[in-house]
């Protein structure tokens, strides 16, 4: 387990035993049992006042009102510590976990000090690990460590509150994660990795400060799958390893003026995960470790609700107004990137591989000496740098070798790159200057082999650029509400639509060719 102090803590241990209970009931004049399958060790407390029980092990568990909770929670370790995969091992113990500790458990455990936080102590030394790290709005530290047992064998269970008392309210709002925690343990254990951490992000605000999760589950011999997860009112991240890559996604959530509505910011959303598939096919990323990525920028960026967000004063409010606001993305600040490890698939060229790595990000610097006098400047940019191979022709496949003759196929090399700056400025209260300017490149060398001999080499290009007067289009569409006396200023709120849309990030050069629907661009 983990070096932690012992006061605060209660632990489960669940393990197959090496010796029979029967022969120790017989020493002691009890009447002799037959050896249950596995027995569970259950720890409440670190002194005297909570001592050492013993529990048997059952496969099932029936809930009986008269058997106490830690003893129905040692029986079910006790069960899944007998199961032959990890998911089975796991299954129901987080979920388990967090609803006792809701219900009360652990209410009469004294607190500890110093508790080392989830990045600092790490996970036990055991193959497949979880680290639940929740602080209260209060102040207070709750910790869920779950792993195999000390000796390598079995199952353990550990939590821990620090730093404080947990209240009723803030015991309820842990409670409420059960499920979450849950689908994010069965996502990792899996047989294919999955990051489900939906749930995480949408705790209870108003009763807990900050979630960690840290994790590391053993796939199959020699690969590993890694998460470090963080939530709290400022900022979100992830960073996940395993065998396919690397995910790395951090969202900002320090400037809330700068997010749209709920539909605002779910347009935006959508369009990025768009472009991640897009992204996907053409640089023929991994599947799997892509389906990691989107979940993960998607649960980070999920929705927050604005309107239950005091938006400031000066600047932070100026940025929220309408017009302003049609031209900003409505996403919090973030960057991330997928990463895949590099695969060699080529034996005559061992410098050859297929790679994939894909950025993106969105910076935003607010700026001037007053409300009335406003600067924004948001920044987005996104790169594709990718290498894989293809046969000849689509019904032939690859079996590269040393003979020459199986080195008959097509080596692409992907780099592209697009961005999208907005410039806005006040003066005096009045809106100064409006530019929005997008630039997409997108760059695919194509190398033929034939009979191990490079044939061709082609290099295409594609460049699209367009710098657009935002000022322009919202002075023009004023201009043919006044002339059509239109009161209701449907050709500028048309115009205003026509900018939320412009201002999204464009990786294809394709798209950068559309025109509004507004005039005056």
């Amino acid at each position: 387990m983990i070096g932690l102090p012992a006061a605060g803590i209660s632990s489960f241990v669940a393990d197959r035993p090496a010796s029979s209970a029967a022969g120790s009931r017989a020493a002691s004049g009890q009447p002799p049992v037959l050896p249950p399958p596995a027995s569970t060790v259950v720890t409440l407390g670190g002194s005297d006042a909570f001592p050492l029980r013993t529990y048997t092990a059952v496969q099932a568990i029936s809930p009986v009102d008269d058997v106490p909770s830690d003893e129905v929670f040692a029986r079910m370790l006790g069960g899944n510590a007998a199961a032959q995969s990890v998911a089975e091992q796991f299954r129901g113990v987080g979920a388990a976990l967090l609803e006792r500790f809701g219900a009360g458990f652990d209410s009469d455990t004294p607190a500890a000090s110093g508790v080392a936080g989830v990045g600092d102590a790490g996970l036990p030394s055991s193959d497949n690990a979880f680290a639940l790290e929740i602080r209260t709005v209060g102040g207070a530290v709750v910790r869920i460590v779950l792993g195999r047992g000390a000796d390598g064998r079995g199952l353990s269970a550990q939590v821990q509150v620090a730093e404080g008392q947990v209240s009723d309210a803030e015991r309820a709002a842990i409670a409420k994660l059960a499920t979450a925690f849950q689908t994010a343990i069965d996502g990792l254990t899996g047989d294919e990795p999955q990051l489900n951490l939906d749930g995480l992000v949408q705790y209870d605000t108003n009763a807990l400060a900050s979630v960690d999760l840290k994790a590391s589950v053993v796939l199959r011999p020699g690969q590993v799958q890694t998460l470090m997860f963080h939530a709290d009112a400022m900022r979100r991240s992830v960073d996940a390893a395993g065998p396919a890559g690397n995910v790395s996604v951090e969202v900002d959530l320090s400037n809330p003026a700068l997010l749209g509505n709920a539909r605002r910011q779910q347009q935006a959303l959508d369009t990025y995960l768009a472009q991640f598939a897009d992204a996907a096919q053409r640089g023929k990323g991994d599947s799997g470790l892509m389906q990691q990525f989107e979940a993960v920028f998607g649960a980070l960026h999920r929705p927050v609700d604005t309107d239950a967000r005091p938006l400031g004063q000066g600047a932070r409010a100026a940025v929220a107004n309408k017009v302003t606001a049609s031209m900003l993305t409505g996403l919090a600040d973030f960057r991330a990137s997928v990463e895949e490890n590099p695969l060699g698939i080529n034996p005559m060229r061992p410098g050859e591989r297929e790679t994939f790595s894909y950025t993106v990000s969105q910076q935003t610097e607010v700026g001037g000496s007053s409300a009335a006098n406003l600067t924004v400047r948001q920044q987005q940019q996104s790169h594709l740098s990718a290498s894989y191979n293809e046969p000849l022709s689509p019904e032939l496949s690859l079996m590269l070798t040393t003979d020459p003759l199986t080195q008959n196929y097509y080596h692409y090399q992907i780099d592209d790159h697009s961005s999208s700056t907005t410039d806005v400025a006040y003066e005096d209260g009045e809106l100064a200057r409006a530019t929005l300017t997008q630039l997409a490149d997108q760059s695919t060398r194509r190398m033929k082999y034939v009979g191990g001999e490079l044939v061709q080499d082609i290099t295409t290009p594609r460049h699209e650029a367009r710098k657009w007067n935002l000022l322009g289009m919202l002075k023009e569409a004023q201009r043919r509400d006044d002339h059509e006396l239109r009161p209701d200023g449907s050709r500028v709120r048309q115009a205003l639509s026509d900018i939320s849309d412009l201002v999204l990030l464009q990786s294809n050069p394709g798209g950068l060719l559309r025109k509004p629907t507004a005039a005056g661009a």
